[in-house]
């Protein structure tokens, strides 16, 4: 009787305990964080890919924390995958070196992206450290760090494997750390050499979303068009070809009048002008036209 009596007891505790567990504070399933060192800005652009466990009830409100410095998220989106976030509203609060984000997750998917100024500069060489704040528990965390375009000389700690070549040309080094309790900070520290200021996003070279061929909308083809305009030169080339014939033609026709006619012979007992061939009348000693002297049979 009494071993029955304590298993039922066991049993209700386990079934008690339960609710209160499902009940708990948020954690996190994945949390995923970019660190990209002058990408866009001059700054360090921190990008947290972050999943909601099945076991935090939804809608809940959540706190994130991010450097003073950042002073705001540049965004911040919720939704019920990563692909379909979407900006949310949120609430900040100042907690010593930290900022409080305050907002409500009503998807299993968020997504945290602020600018950390807090990036050092001696010359050419470039020093930072990343934390992460431990708010929440995370079953699995990884970090991936962007090196600068013309960056040199990337050194980090904790030590991140090295993954190369991508698609935009630059170089990134990852690495997962497992589980991580709420509670408990996580620092990765770098520093690399940089010769320039220029950002990386200014190097890399532009992409089609989509490839590009004849069918691609707004694209032109030069097969459809090179027939038409071979054809229009070549009615512009014979139309002014027949011009310029029409004009030579009306040009030459006086000309050719005038010397048809001084090479006519005079009819007998008639007079023309040796010059232009104008028909001189009875007892006319200059051309009538031209002035020109005519001559006469008794002169010949």
């Amino acid at each position: 009787m009494r071993r029955i009596f304590t298993l039922l007891l066991l049993l209700g505790l386990l079934v008690s305990f339960r609710p209160a567990y499902a009940q708990g504070g948020p954690s996190l399933s994945s949390a995923e964080v970019w660190i990209w060192p002058e990408y866009d800005k001059p700054d360090v652009l921190v990008i947290q890919h972050l999943i909601v466990s099945p076991q935090t009830t939804l809608p809940v409100t959540m706190t994130l924390r991010i450097p003073a410095a950042a002073q705001q998220p540049h965004a911040l989106a919720v939704g019920q995958t990563s692909d379909t976030v979407a900006d949310t509203p949120y609430t900040l609060e100042v907690d010593g070196k930290w900022v409080k984000v305050s907002f409500e997750v009503t998807g299993r998917a968020v997504q945290l992206e602020y600018y950390d100024p807090s990036l050092s500069k001696n010359g050419t060489k470039r020093e930072f450290s990343y934390e992460w704040a431990g708010d929440y528990a995370v079953e699995n965390f990884h970090v991936e760090l962007q090196q600068p375009f013309d960056a040199s000389a990337m050194s980090m700690e904790p030590a991140l494997s090295t993954v190369n070549p991508v698609p935009d040309g630059l170089m990134y080094y990852t690495g997962d750390f497992g589980a991580l309790a709420a509670g408990q900070s996580f620092t990765l520290n770098m520093s690399y050499t940089k010769e320039s200021d220029a950002l990386s996003v200014s190097f890399m070279n532009v992409q089609p979303s989509a490839p590009v061929d004849e069918d691609t909308a707004g694209r032109v083809s030069l097969d459809t068009y090179v027939p038409w305009l071979v054809g229009a030169f070549g009615v512009l080339m014979i139309a002014g070809g027949f011009y310029y014939f029409l004009r030579g033609s009306a040009r030459q026709r006086p000309n050719a009048r005038r010397r048809r006619v001084a090479r006519e012979e005079p009819a007998e007992g008639q007079t023309y002008c040796p010059q232009c061939g104008t028909r001189a009348r009875s007892g006319d000693r200059f051309c009538r036209t031209c002035g020109t002297r005519l001559r006469t049979e008794t002169e010949e």
